[in-house]
Protein backbone atom coordinates (compact mmCIF):
# COMPACT_ATOMS: atom_id res chain seq x y z
CA UNK A 1 0.00 0.00 0.00
CA UNK A 2 1.37 3.08 -1.09
CA UNK A 3 0.52 6.77 0.32
CA UNK A 4 1.11 10.04 -1.06
CA UNK A 5 1.55 13.00 0.79
CA UNK A 6 0.79 16.89 -0.22
CA UNK A 7 2.97 19.71 -0.14
CA UNK A 8 1.77 20.34 3.68
CA UNK A 9 1.33 23.78 2.90
CA UNK A 10 -2.39 24.05 3.52
CA UNK A 11 -3.95 22.26 0.06
CA UNK A 12 -1.35 24.52 -2.34
CA UNK A 13 -0.92 22.58 -5.58
CA UNK A 14 2.38 22.10 -7.52
CA UNK A 15 2.55 25.23 -9.76
CA UNK A 16 -1.11 25.02 -10.71
CA UNK A 17 -3.93 22.27 -11.21
CA UNK A 18 -2.76 19.09 -11.10
CA UNK A 19 -4.91 16.79 -13.44
CA UNK A 20 -3.19 13.29 -12.24
CA UNK A 21 -0.87 11.03 -10.77
CA UNK A 22 0.37 8.15 -12.37
CA UNK A 23 2.27 5.60 -10.29
CA UNK A 24 5.12 3.30 -11.87
CA UNK A 25 6.43 0.63 -10.33
CA UNK A 26 9.99 -0.34 -9.40
CA UNK A 27 11.70 -2.59 -11.84
CA UNK A 28 12.37 0.56 -14.77
CA UNK A 29 15.56 1.76 -16.63
CA UNK A 30 15.71 4.94 -17.74
CA UNK A 31 14.41 4.10 -20.55
CA UNK A 32 11.33 1.89 -18.96
CA UNK A 33 9.32 3.20 -16.84
CA UNK A 34 5.66 1.01 -16.57
CA UNK A 35 2.74 2.84 -15.47
CA UNK A 36 0.68 0.62 -12.93
CA UNK A 37 -2.08 2.70 -11.99
CA UNK A 38 -3.64 6.81 -12.41
CA UNK A 39 -6.05 8.09 -10.26
CA UNK A 40 -7.94 10.81 -9.70
CA UNK A 41 -5.92 14.03 -8.06
CA UNK A 42 -7.38 14.08 -4.97
CA UNK A 43 -6.83 10.48 -4.32
CA UNK A 44 -3.79 9.73 -1.37
CA UNK A 45 -3.44 6.43 -1.20
CA UNK A 46 -2.97 3.06 -3.56
CA UNK A 47 -3.20 -0.57 -2.28
CA UNK A 48 -0.94 -3.03 -5.30
CA UNK A 49 -2.68 -6.30 -5.38
CA UNK A 50 -0.78 -7.78 -8.10
CA UNK A 51 2.58 -8.38 -6.58
CA UNK A 52 4.36 -11.82 -5.94
CA UNK A 53 5.04 -12.29 -2.04
CA UNK A 54 8.90 -11.75 -1.46
CA UNK A 55 9.46 -9.76 -4.05
CA UNK A 56 10.97 -6.32 -3.58
CA UNK A 57 9.44 -3.32 -5.20
CA UNK A 58 9.99 0.41 -5.53
CA UNK A 59 7.30 3.24 -6.04
CA UNK A 60 6.83 6.70 -7.38
CA UNK A 61 4.59 9.46 -8.15
CA UNK A 62 4.59 11.75 -11.04
CA UNK A 63 1.92 14.57 -11.31
CA UNK A 64 1.03 16.55 -14.71
CA UNK A 65 0.07 19.83 -15.02
CA UNK A 66 -2.97 20.68 -16.95
CA UNK A 67 -1.62 22.84 -19.42
CA UNK A 68 0.33 21.33 -22.73
CA UNK A 69 3.69 22.01 -24.28
CA UNK A 70 4.62 21.85 -28.08
CA UNK A 71 7.09 18.59 -28.02
CA UNK A 72 8.78 17.69 -31.17
CA UNK A 73 5.39 18.82 -33.13
CA UNK A 74 2.97 17.24 -30.62
CA UNK A 75 0.93 18.65 -28.20
CA UNK A 76 1.71 16.80 -24.58
CA UNK A 77 0.58 17.50 -21.17
CA UNK A 78 3.50 18.34 -19.12
CA UNK A 79 4.73 16.34 -16.14
CA UNK A 80 5.71 19.19 -13.66
CA UNK A 81 6.96 16.93 -10.45
CA UNK A 82 8.12 13.36 -9.28
CA UNK A 83 8.15 11.72 -6.09
CA UNK A 84 11.13 10.54 -4.42
CA UNK A 85 11.80 7.01 -5.27
CA UNK A 86 9.93 4.40 -2.08
CA UNK A 87 10.91 0.46 -1.97
CA UNK A 88 8.84 -2.01 -0.23
CA UNK A 89 9.21 -6.35 -0.32
CA UNK A 90 5.76 -7.42 -0.74
CA UNK A 91 4.67 -9.95 2.09
CA UNK A 92 2.11 -12.19 3.24
CA UNK A 93 0.96 -14.57 6.43
CA UNK A 94 3.14 -17.78 6.50
CA UNK A 95 1.83 -20.39 4.43
CA UNK A 96 -0.15 -23.46 6.29
CA UNK A 97 2.04 -25.46 9.15
CA UNK A 98 2.60 -29.52 7.38
CA UNK A 99 4.01 -32.55 8.82
CA UNK A 100 1.67 -32.48 11.92
CA UNK A 101 2.36 -34.74 14.02
CA UNK A 102 1.48 -36.29 17.13
CA UNK A 103 2.85 -38.66 19.96
CA UNK A 104 0.80 -40.38 22.57
CA UNK A 105 1.58 -39.98 25.77
CA UNK A 106 1.19 -37.85 29.19
CA UNK A 107 1.80 -34.98 28.40
CA UNK A 108 0.56 -35.61 24.76
CA UNK A 109 2.97 -34.09 22.38
CA UNK A 110 2.39 -32.48 18.75
CA UNK A 111 5.75 -31.76 16.24
CA UNK A 112 5.60 -29.98 13.04
CA UNK A 113 8.07 -28.58 9.98
CA UNK A 114 8.27 -25.09 9.36
CA UNK A 115 6.10 -23.97 6.88
CA UNK A 116 7.56 -21.46 3.56
CA UNK A 117 6.69 -17.40 4.85
CA UNK A 118 7.89 -14.42 3.13
CA UNK A 119 8.50 -12.81 6.35
CA UNK A 120 9.88 -13.87 9.61
CA UNK A 121 7.40 -16.12 11.66
CA UNK A 122 6.59 -15.16 14.70
CA UNK A 123 5.11 -18.02 16.45
CA UNK A 124 2.37 -20.47 16.34
CA UNK A 125 -0.84 -21.11 17.77
CA UNK A 126 -2.09 -24.41 18.86
CA UNK A 127 -5.78 -25.48 18.60
CA UNK A 128 -7.36 -28.13 20.37
CA UNK A 129 -10.22 -29.39 19.45
CA UNK A 130 -10.85 -26.48 17.59
CA UNK A 131 -10.62 -24.01 20.10
CA UNK A 132 -7.24 -21.86 20.48
CA UNK A 133 -5.21 -23.91 23.19
CA UNK A 134 -2.06 -22.43 23.22
CA UNK A 135 -0.16 -19.21 21.22
CA UNK A 136 3.71 -20.45 21.46
CA UNK A 137 6.98 -18.93 20.62
CA UNK A 138 9.29 -19.99 17.57
CA UNK A 139 9.18 -24.01 18.49
CA UNK A 140 8.31 -26.81 15.95
CA UNK A 141 7.28 -28.73 19.38
CA UNK A 142 4.47 -28.32 21.85
CA UNK A 143 3.76 -31.03 25.37
CA UNK A 144 0.32 -30.25 26.52
CA UNK A 145 0.04 -29.59 30.01
CA UNK A 146 -2.95 -27.70 30.58
CA UNK A 147 -6.40 -29.37 31.48
CA UNK A 148 -5.53 -33.23 30.19
CA UNK A 149 -7.22 -36.04 31.54
CA UNK A 150 -5.42 -38.73 30.60
CA UNK A 151 -7.15 -41.82 28.25
CA UNK A 152 -8.93 -38.76 26.34
CA UNK A 153 -8.20 -38.27 22.61
CA UNK A 154 -7.40 -34.41 21.28
CA UNK A 155 -7.49 -33.00 18.13
CA UNK A 156 -4.91 -30.82 17.73
CA UNK A 157 -3.80 -28.09 14.65
CA UNK A 158 -1.30 -25.59 14.13
CA UNK A 159 -0.93 -22.06 12.79
CA UNK A 160 1.91 -19.95 11.96
CA UNK A 161 1.59 -16.03 12.22
CA UNK A 162 4.30 -13.12 11.40
CA UNK A 163 3.96 -9.38 10.93
CA UNK A 164 1.56 -9.54 8.28
CA UNK A 165 -0.76 -12.16 10.12
CA UNK A 166 -1.74 -15.86 10.64
CA UNK A 167 -1.58 -18.55 7.99
CA UNK A 168 -4.14 -21.67 7.50
CA UNK A 169 -4.47 -24.18 9.80
CA UNK A 170 -2.87 -27.18 9.75
CA UNK A 171 -4.66 -30.55 9.32
CA UNK A 172 -5.74 -32.02 12.34
CA UNK A 173 -4.08 -34.86 14.41
CA UNK A 174 -5.56 -36.91 17.06
CA UNK A 175 -3.45 -37.57 20.27
CA UNK A 176 -4.17 -39.98 22.87
CA UNK A 177 -3.55 -38.70 26.29
CA UNK A 178 -1.96 -41.67 27.73
CA UNK A 179 0.54 -43.42 30.83
CA UNK A 180 1.42 -47.12 31.03
CA UNK A 181 -0.97 -49.39 32.25
CA UNK A 182 -2.27 -50.09 35.74
CA UNK A 183 -0.10 -53.26 37.39
CA UNK A 184 -2.08 -56.61 36.47
CA UNK A 185 -3.06 -57.57 39.55
CA UNK A 186 -4.20 -60.97 41.07
CA UNK A 187 -0.18 -62.51 40.06
CA UNK A 188 -0.82 -66.41 40.66
CA UNK A 189 2.13 -68.57 40.46
CA UNK A 190 1.30 -72.33 40.47
CA UNK A 191 3.90 -75.42 40.33
CA UNK A 192 3.13 -78.00 38.25
CA UNK A 193 5.58 -80.95 37.30
CA UNK A 194 9.01 -79.41 36.44
CA UNK A 195 7.48 -75.99 35.76
CA UNK A 196 5.81 -72.75 37.31
CA UNK A 197 2.83 -71.02 35.19
CA UNK A 198 1.48 -67.55 35.96
CA UNK A 199 -1.93 -66.49 35.44
CA UNK A 200 -3.22 -62.49 35.95
CA UNK A 201 -6.17 -60.58 36.16
CA UNK A 202 -5.75 -57.62 33.25
CA UNK A 203 -4.77 -53.99 34.65
CA UNK A 204 -7.69 -52.25 36.02
CA UNK A 205 -6.77 -49.24 33.43
CA UNK A 206 -4.62 -49.38 30.32
CA UNK A 207 -4.18 -45.42 31.11
CA UNK A 208 -5.39 -44.49 27.43
CA UNK A 209 -3.07 -46.85 25.51
CA UNK A 210 -3.90 -50.10 24.34
CA UNK A 211 -1.79 -52.84 26.38
CA UNK A 212 -0.11 -54.73 24.04
CA UNK A 213 1.37 -57.33 25.80
CA UNK A 214 3.59 -58.45 29.40
CA UNK A 215 6.88 -58.62 30.41
CA UNK A 216 7.60 -61.68 32.59
CA UNK A 217 10.59 -61.11 35.19
CA UNK A 218 11.77 -63.54 38.21
CA UNK A 219 13.12 -61.76 41.09
CA UNK A 220 16.67 -63.43 40.83
CA UNK A 221 16.90 -61.37 37.59
CA UNK A 222 15.13 -58.30 37.05
CA UNK A 223 16.88 -56.83 34.26
CA UNK A 224 16.02 -59.63 31.75
CA UNK A 225 12.47 -60.52 31.24
CA UNK A 226 11.70 -63.97 31.00
CA UNK A 227 9.33 -63.49 28.25
CA UNK A 228 7.57 -61.26 26.44
CA UNK A 229 4.31 -62.00 25.65
CA UNK A 230 0.71 -60.73 23.59
CA UNK A 231 -2.07 -59.80 25.04
CA UNK A 232 -2.63 -62.71 27.50
CA UNK A 233 -3.47 -63.48 30.89
CA UNK A 234 -1.52 -66.77 31.25
CA UNK A 235 2.05 -68.16 30.72
CA UNK A 236 3.07 -71.77 31.00
CA UNK A 237 5.86 -71.53 32.14
CA UNK A 238 8.98 -71.67 33.76
CA UNK A 239 11.30 -74.78 33.25
CA UNK A 240 14.84 -73.36 33.85
CA UNK A 241 14.50 -73.00 38.04
CA UNK A 242 16.05 -75.78 40.53
CA UNK A 243 14.56 -78.18 42.26
CA UNK A 244 13.64 -76.82 45.69
CA UNK A 245 14.25 -73.27 45.29
CA UNK A 246 11.35 -70.56 45.89
CA UNK A 247 10.78 -67.93 43.53
CA UNK A 248 8.75 -64.31 42.87
CA UNK A 249 7.41 -63.60 39.61
CA UNK A 250 7.04 -59.79 38.59
CA UNK A 251 4.39 -59.13 35.31
CA UNK A 252 4.36 -55.82 33.84
CA UNK A 253 1.75 -55.12 31.15
CA UNK A 254 3.18 -53.11 28.28
CA UNK A 255 1.27 -50.01 26.03
CA UNK A 256 2.53 -47.81 23.86
CA UNK A 257 3.56 -45.15 26.49
CA UNK A 258 6.51 -48.04 27.70
CA UNK A 259 5.83 -50.74 31.19
CA UNK A 260 3.33 -50.83 34.40
CA UNK A 261 4.58 -50.81 37.85
CA UNK A 262 4.71 -54.61 38.61
CA UNK A 263 2.19 -57.13 39.96
CA UNK A 264 4.20 -59.57 41.76
CA UNK A 265 3.01 -63.09 42.29
CA UNK A 266 3.31 -65.04 45.29
CA UNK A 267 6.59 -67.10 46.31
CA UNK A 268 6.41 -70.85 44.65
CA UNK A 269 8.99 -74.09 45.22
CA UNK A 270 10.21 -74.79 42.01
CA UNK A 271 9.63 -78.89 42.03
CA UNK A 272 8.50 -81.72 40.42
CA UNK A 273 6.54 -85.13 41.18
CA UNK A 274 8.21 -87.79 43.11
CA UNK A 275 11.18 -89.78 42.07
CA UNK A 276 9.95 -93.20 40.86
CA UNK A 277 9.37 -95.65 44.13
CA UNK A 278 11.28 -99.36 44.33
CA UNK A 279 9.38 -101.85 45.97
CA UNK A 280 11.67 -103.67 48.76
CA UNK A 281 9.25 -106.40 49.40
CA UNK A 282 5.64 -108.43 49.10
CA UNK A 283 5.09 -111.04 51.55
CA UNK A 284 2.14 -113.34 52.24
CA UNK A 285 0.45 -112.77 55.40
CA UNK A 286 -1.81 -115.04 57.16
CA UNK A 287 -5.38 -114.40 57.32
CA UNK A 288 -5.37 -114.14 53.22
CA UNK A 289 -2.89 -110.50 53.02
CA UNK A 290 0.29 -109.61 51.58
CA UNK A 291 2.69 -106.95 53.29
CA UNK A 292 3.89 -104.56 50.33
CA UNK A 293 7.00 -102.71 51.72
CA UNK A 294 8.88 -99.53 49.90
CA UNK A 295 12.16 -96.96 50.79
CA UNK A 296 11.03 -92.86 50.46
CA UNK A 297 12.01 -91.90 47.02
CA UNK A 298 13.65 -88.51 46.30
CA UNK A 299 10.55 -85.56 46.75
CA UNK A 300 11.80 -83.37 44.49
CA UNK A 301 10.94 -80.15 46.26
CA UNK A 302 7.64 -81.08 48.33
CA UNK A 303 6.94 -83.27 50.81
CA UNK A 304 5.07 -86.63 49.91
CA UNK A 305 2.07 -86.90 51.43
CA UNK A 306 0.83 -90.60 50.33
CA UNK A 307 1.46 -93.11 48.20
CA UNK A 308 -0.88 -95.09 45.77
CA UNK A 309 -0.90 -98.89 46.01
CA UNK A 310 -2.62 -101.08 43.15
CA UNK A 311 -2.60 -104.58 42.56
CA UNK A 312 -3.61 -106.70 39.87
CA UNK A 313 -4.35 -110.59 39.34
CA UNK A 314 -4.34 -110.79 35.55
CA UNK A 315 -0.62 -109.94 35.09
CA UNK A 316 -1.35 -106.12 34.66
CA UNK A 317 -4.39 -105.65 32.11
CA UNK A 318 -5.79 -104.16 34.76
CA UNK A 319 -5.29 -102.72 37.81
CA UNK A 320 -7.68 -102.20 41.13
CA UNK A 321 -6.79 -99.40 44.14
CA UNK A 322 -5.26 -100.83 47.40
CA UNK A 323 -5.17 -97.83 49.38
CA UNK A 324 -3.63 -94.73 49.85
CA UNK A 325 -1.11 -94.78 52.67
CA UNK A 326 1.35 -92.24 54.03
CA UNK A 327 3.80 -94.92 55.36
CA UNK A 328 6.33 -97.30 53.51
CA UNK A 329 4.33 -99.98 53.83
CA UNK A 330 0.55 -101.46 53.26
CA UNK A 331 -1.18 -105.19 54.14
CA UNK A 332 -3.59 -105.78 51.91
CA UNK A 333 -6.56 -107.67 53.15
CA UNK A 334 -9.21 -109.78 52.66
CA UNK A 335 -7.89 -111.23 49.76
CA UNK A 336 -9.20 -114.12 47.56
CA UNK A 337 -7.25 -117.25 48.28
CA UNK A 338 -5.22 -119.25 45.39
CA UNK A 339 -5.46 -115.71 43.74
CA UNK A 340 -1.53 -114.63 42.66
CA UNK A 341 -1.43 -110.98 43.23
CA UNK A 342 1.55 -108.26 41.90
CA UNK A 343 1.60 -104.53 42.68
CA UNK A 344 2.85 -101.07 42.31
CA UNK A 345 3.86 -98.01 44.27
CA UNK A 346 3.73 -93.89 43.07
CA UNK A 347 4.43 -91.60 45.44
CA UNK A 348 2.36 -88.34 45.60
CA UNK A 349 3.01 -84.68 46.29
CA UNK A 350 1.24 -81.56 45.74
CA UNK A 351 2.86 -81.05 42.43
CA UNK A 352 1.01 -84.67 41.75
CA UNK A 353 1.97 -87.92 41.57
CA UNK A 354 5.13 -89.89 40.30
CA UNK A 355 5.73 -92.54 37.89
CA UNK A 356 4.80 -95.62 39.38
CA UNK A 357 6.78 -98.66 40.39
CA UNK A 358 8.22 -101.60 38.38
CA UNK A 359 5.07 -104.14 38.44
CA UNK A 360 6.38 -106.21 41.67
CA UNK A 361 7.27 -109.95 40.56
CA UNK A 362 6.69 -113.01 41.19
CA UNK A 363 3.21 -112.81 42.22
CA UNK A 364 2.41 -113.72 45.30
CA UNK A 365 -0.39 -115.91 45.95
CA UNK A 366 -2.77 -115.42 49.14
CA UNK A 367 -3.22 -117.57 51.11
CA UNK A 368 -3.26 -118.56 55.20
CA UNK A 369 -1.75 -120.79 57.70
CA UNK A 370 -3.19 -124.54 57.60
CA UNK A 371 -6.47 -125.24 59.52
CA UNK A 372 -6.36 -127.05 62.70
CA UNK A 373 -5.31 -130.35 62.43
CA UNK A 374 -8.94 -132.92 63.08
CA UNK A 375 -9.70 -136.83 62.54
CA UNK A 376 -6.91 -137.18 65.16
CA UNK A 377 -6.92 -139.34 68.25
CA UNK A 378 -5.23 -141.03 71.70
CA UNK A 379 -4.94 -144.79 72.24
CA UNK A 380 -3.57 -145.98 75.48
CA UNK A 381 -0.57 -148.09 75.21
CA UNK A 382 1.36 -149.75 78.25
CA UNK A 383 3.24 -146.56 79.57
CA UNK A 384 2.88 -145.12 76.40
CA UNK A 385 -0.01 -142.84 74.08
CA UNK A 386 0.02 -143.14 70.49
CA UNK A 387 -1.23 -139.95 68.90
CA UNK A 388 -2.88 -139.74 65.26
CA UNK A 389 -4.28 -136.73 62.82
CA UNK A 390 -5.26 -136.03 59.68
CA UNK A 391 -3.71 -133.59 57.25
CA UNK A 392 -5.55 -130.29 57.48
CA UNK A 393 -6.50 -128.13 54.49
CA UNK A 394 -2.92 -126.17 53.85
CA UNK A 395 -4.58 -123.11 52.20
CA UNK A 396 -1.83 -122.55 49.65
CA UNK A 397 1.21 -122.83 51.38
CA UNK A 398 2.24 -126.57 52.56
CA UNK A 399 2.74 -127.83 55.87
CA UNK A 400 6.10 -128.02 56.93
CA UNK A 401 5.83 -129.10 60.86
CA UNK A 402 3.65 -129.74 63.74
CA UNK A 403 4.02 -129.86 66.63
CA UNK A 404 1.83 -130.98 70.14
CA UNK A 405 1.38 -129.44 73.40
CA UNK A 406 0.44 -131.83 76.35
CA UNK A 407 -1.30 -131.14 80.25
CA UNK A 408 -2.45 -133.48 83.06
CA UNK A 409 -5.49 -131.81 83.20
CA UNK A 410 -7.85 -130.95 80.42
CA UNK A 411 -7.72 -126.82 81.80
CA UNK A 412 -4.01 -126.87 83.09
CA UNK A 413 -0.89 -125.45 81.39
CA UNK A 414 -0.14 -127.19 78.04
CA UNK A 415 3.67 -127.43 77.56
CA UNK A 416 5.61 -128.12 74.39
CA UNK A 417 6.13 -131.85 73.85
CA UNK A 418 7.40 -132.49 70.58
CA UNK A 419 7.63 -130.15 67.31
CA UNK A 420 9.58 -130.69 63.64
CA UNK A 421 7.31 -133.33 63.12
CA UNK A 422 6.43 -134.37 59.41
CA UNK A 423 4.43 -137.50 59.89
CA UNK A 424 0.91 -137.61 60.86
CA UNK A 425 1.75 -139.64 64.02
CA UNK A 426 3.38 -139.80 67.49
CA UNK A 427 4.19 -141.83 70.52
CA UNK A 428 4.13 -140.58 73.63
CA UNK A 429 6.38 -142.59 75.45
CA UNK A 430 7.74 -143.33 79.46
CA UNK A 431 4.57 -142.30 80.88
CA UNK A 432 3.02 -142.91 84.70
CA UNK A 433 0.32 -145.83 84.36
CA UNK A 434 -3.16 -144.44 85.37
CA UNK A 435 -2.07 -140.79 84.79
CA UNK A 436 -4.46 -139.10 82.27
CA UNK A 437 -2.71 -136.80 79.69
CA UNK A 438 -4.14 -134.11 77.62
CA UNK A 439 -3.15 -133.34 73.82
CA UNK A 440 -3.18 -130.16 71.21
CA UNK A 441 -1.80 -130.61 68.21
CA UNK A 442 -0.69 -127.33 65.41
CA UNK A 443 0.60 -127.32 62.06
CA UNK A 444 2.84 -124.97 60.39
CA UNK A 445 3.34 -123.58 56.82
CA UNK A 446 5.62 -120.50 55.95
CA UNK A 447 2.52 -118.58 56.85
CA UNK A 448 2.78 -119.21 60.40
CA UNK A 449 1.19 -121.72 62.70
CA UNK A 450 -2.57 -122.89 62.91
CA UNK A 451 -4.87 -123.31 65.66
CA UNK A 452 -5.39 -125.47 68.17
CA UNK A 453 -6.77 -128.52 66.99
CA UNK A 454 -9.61 -130.00 70.21
CA UNK A 455 -8.49 -131.58 72.91
CA UNK A 456 -7.92 -135.22 73.22
CA UNK A 457 -6.65 -137.58 75.93
CA UNK A 458 -5.73 -140.80 76.90
CA UNK A 459 -4.31 -142.83 80.15
CA UNK A 460 -1.51 -144.30 80.37
CA UNK A 461 -1.70 -147.55 80.84
CA UNK A 462 -0.09 -151.33 81.57
CA UNK A 463 -1.18 -155.08 81.85
CA UNK A 464 -3.85 -155.87 85.28
CA UNK A 465 -1.75 -156.51 88.34
CA UNK A 466 -1.48 -160.08 89.13
CA UNK A 467 -4.25 -162.40 90.33
CA UNK A 468 -4.59 -162.76 93.87
CA UNK A 469 -6.74 -164.82 96.46
CA UNK A 470 -7.36 -167.80 94.26
CA UNK A 471 -8.85 -170.48 96.01
CA UNK A 472 -9.78 -174.27 94.28
CA UNK A 473 -12.58 -176.25 96.21
CA UNK A 474 -13.23 -180.08 95.43
CA UNK A 475 -17.00 -180.45 95.14
CA UNK A 476 -18.84 -183.86 93.97
CA UNK A 477 -19.15 -184.74 90.59
CA UNK A 478 -15.34 -184.64 89.88
CA UNK A 479 -15.38 -180.58 89.69
CA UNK A 480 -13.36 -177.82 91.13
CA UNK A 481 -14.66 -174.79 92.40
CA UNK A 482 -12.46 -171.39 91.79
CA UNK A 483 -12.29 -167.99 93.28
CA UNK A 484 -9.73 -164.95 93.01
CA UNK A 485 -9.70 -161.36 93.74
CA UNK A 486 -9.79 -159.06 90.62
CA UNK A 487 -6.89 -157.73 90.38
CA UNK A 488 -6.23 -153.81 89.56
CA UNK A 489 -6.37 -153.23 86.00
CA UNK A 490 -3.67 -150.70 85.38
CA UNK A 491 -6.36 -148.20 83.72
CA UNK A 492 -7.04 -150.96 80.78
CA UNK A 493 -10.50 -152.72 82.03
CA UNK A 494 -10.00 -156.47 82.05
CA UNK A 495 -11.63 -158.79 79.65
CA UNK A 496 -11.22 -162.09 80.60
CA UNK A 497 -9.33 -163.77 82.61
CA UNK A 498 -6.71 -167.13 81.65
CA UNK A 499 -7.25 -170.17 83.69
CA UNK A 500 -4.77 -172.85 83.80
CA UNK A 501 -3.82 -176.48 85.41
CA UNK A 502 -1.27 -178.45 85.67
CA UNK A 503 -0.30 -181.95 87.32
CA UNK A 504 3.24 -181.11 88.14
CA UNK A 505 3.34 -177.41 89.13
CA UNK A 506 5.76 -177.06 85.92
CA UNK A 507 4.07 -177.87 82.92
CA UNK A 508 0.57 -175.82 82.45
CA UNK A 509 -2.07 -176.34 80.12
CA UNK A 510 -5.00 -173.84 79.62
CA UNK A 511 -8.38 -174.98 81.28
CA UNK A 512 -10.38 -172.01 80.46
CA UNK A 513 -10.76 -168.19 79.31
CA UNK A 514 -13.58 -166.66 81.08
CA UNK A 515 -15.14 -163.40 80.73
CA UNK A 516 -14.36 -160.77 83.32
CA UNK A 517 -15.18 -162.80 85.94
CA UNK A 518 -13.89 -163.53 89.31
CA UNK A 519 -15.03 -167.45 89.77
CA UNK A 520 -14.47 -170.65 87.22
CA UNK A 521 -15.76 -174.47 87.80
CA UNK A 522 -13.69 -176.58 86.65
CA UNK A 523 -15.05 -180.30 85.10
CA UNK A 524 -12.81 -183.43 85.02
CA UNK A 525 -13.61 -186.74 84.04
CA UNK A 526 -14.50 -189.33 86.75
CA UNK A 527 -10.98 -191.17 86.08
CA UNK A 528 -8.94 -187.94 87.32
CA UNK A 529 -11.07 -188.46 90.68
CA UNK A 530 -7.85 -188.63 93.34
CA UNK A 531 -5.33 -186.49 90.72
CA UNK A 532 -3.80 -183.60 92.29
CA UNK A 533 -4.55 -180.43 90.12
CA UNK A 534 -2.41 -177.22 90.26
CA UNK A 535 -4.32 -173.82 89.22
CA UNK A 536 -3.09 -170.24 88.42
CA UNK A 537 -5.67 -167.82 86.89
CA UNK A 538 -3.89 -164.05 84.75
CA UNK A 539 -6.03 -161.41 83.68
CA UNK A 540 -5.96 -159.84 80.54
Amino acid sequence: TFQIGDRGDGGARWGGWIDETMIFDTEFSAQDVAQLYTWDKDDMGFSDTTIVAGTTYSYLAMMDSSFVRDVGGLTKKVTTGISNLSSITAASPPDQVTGLSGTDGSPPQIDWTTPNSSGAITGYKVYRDTVLHDTLGVVLTYQDTTNVTIGNTYAYTVSAFNAIGEGAQSASVSVIAATPPDAPTSVDATAVPNQINLTWVTPASDNGSAITGYKIFRTDNLVTPMATLGVVNLWNGDASGTIGVSYTYNVHAINAMGDSPAGVSDTVVHGNVPAQVIVSSVAALLGLAIKVDWGEPVANGYVISSYVVESTVNGGTSWTSVGTPNALTITHQSLTEANNYQYRVAAVNAIGTGAYSATTTPAVTAGDVPDAPSGHSATQGIAEIGLAWAEPDDHEYSIDEYRIYRSLTTGGTYTLLVDSLTGLTHTDTSLTVNQAYFYKIQAHNSLGWSADSTIISATAGDVPDQVTGLTSTAVAGSKIDLAWTAPSDNSNAITNYLVEHSDNNSTWTTKATVGNVTTYQAVYASGDNGTTKYWRVSAT
